[in-house]
């Protein structure tokens, strides 16, 4: 995954002397006596990558300060609610966790003794470097939490109260390759179950249902295909199955008790239906994954984020959104993994575009041609 560059006066914050945040782009007040400024030298950040804070200061006047610091910060938050009965009334718990993944402080600028230094009038400038850890999560913002990385910069004025300044930075948490939750995916899955309806005036009847995929490993923008039999060896007429693709995530909670409050959203959907009884049907469909956000959240233990294929029976005039199986998958937006089955069958046509490109014919001498040159 590539760090995208950006210039620096995209991440910029300005705070006054009485501890207001004010945007960048409005107009500052002149009779401030001080304008703070915070940019960061790009817009996101890998694991491992040095965070460049660059701090402006500017003072109208003298300012009186007992220190200037910054802090580094990585936490990831949860907050959501749950209706509960107790006591024969309903009532709205809320729950709650918090995991801190690094704090860092570092002083800009301190004073000698307890009765702070003086600021002359001008504009100074300085530059904090902190190198994040290893292993931590992606940047993520949810319905009921979110993972977080804050620059904070305090100004300890003297016998006043004390100004902040924060500003948000994004990591973007590469996935693990060579990690050993791939070997759990690589191979066909193949899952089968079965259905029985009876009640006390008919007969029981029976529903196999058999759902394959050929890998449970993905990326975004592929299709899933999928092949589903069904062997109706019994009397049941009308029957429709739901397979969808689904993300869910997973909020946990550590106060007041352990909970989890889940956020399913439904990426793509797959319907079969049948009309015939004592019939044997099979049907190949493919689902279609869609280009979503998929943050490396490997590292939280508060939120997570899953993908499953979900089916569901429904039997007309008798029972709907019969739960029968979910399968779980491995989807990442990096490259595809393919197994040693796959690379057979493309071997044969990546030799017809080496013999392809031997036909063309390229003039290395010459320069590449301008823009405004090329001819389409």
């Amino acid at each position: 995954m590539k760090v995208r560059d950006t210039a620096p006066i995209c991440c910029s914050s300005t705070i006054t002397a009485d501890g207001t945040t004010k945007d960048p782009k409005s107009t500052c007040i002149q009779s401030n006596k001080v304008k703070c400024v915070l940019n960061f030298d790009q817009h996101s950040y890998q694991p491992g990558n040095g965070v460049k804070c660059m701090i402006t200061l500017i003072f109208s006047e003298e300012f009186r300060y007992r220190s200037i610091s910054v802090r580094f910060l990585g936490q990831s938050n949860t907050l959501f609610s749950k209706r509960k009965v107790a006591a024969f009334k309903h009532r709205f718990a809320k729950y709650s966790a918090s995991q801190e993944h690094f704090r860092w402080y570092k002083d800009v600028v301190s004073s000698i003794d307890d009765e702070g230094s003086i600021m002359q009038p001008g504009t100074y400038k300085y530059e904090v470097t902190y190198t994040l850890p290893h292993g931590i999560p992606s940047t993520f913002h949810g319905q009921y939490g979110n993972v977080i990385y804050t620059a904070k910069l305090n100004i300890d004025k003297h016998f006043q109260h004390n100004s902040e300044l924060s500003k948000e930075f994004i990591v973007e948490s590469p996935f693990d390759d060579s990690s050993h939750l791939y070997s759990n995916f690589e191979a066909p899955v193949t899952v089968d179950n079965s259905i029985d309806f009876c009640c006390c005036c008919c007969r029981p009847s029976q529903l196999d249902i058999s759902t394959t995929i050929p890998t449970g490993a993905f990326t975004t923008g592929q299709n899933i295909p999928l092949t589903v039999e069904c062997q109706n060896i019994k009397n049941i007429h009308r029957f429709k199955l739901e397979i969808k693709l689904c993300k869910i995530i997973s909020f946990h909670s550590t106060l007041p008790e352990t909970e989890i409050k889940k956020d399913v959203q439904v990426l793509s959907e797959l319907i079969l239906t049948n009309k015939d009884h004592f019939d044997t049907k099979t049907w190949a469909g493919k689902l279609k994954i869609p280009f979503v956000d998929i943050p490396n959240l490997q590292k939280c233990a508060i939120i997570d984020v899953q993908f499953v294929i979900k089916t569901t029976a429904s039997i007309d005039g008798a029972l709907k959104n019969i739960h029968l199986n979910e399968i779980s998958l491995l989807i990442e937006p990096g490259k595809a993994i393919i197994n040693e089955e796959a690379n057979e069958k493309l071997a044969p046509l990546a030799k017809e575009m080496e013999e392809f490109d031997s036909l063309l014919l390229y003039d290395t001498e010459s320069p590449p041609l301008e823009y405004t040159e090329t001819i389409f």
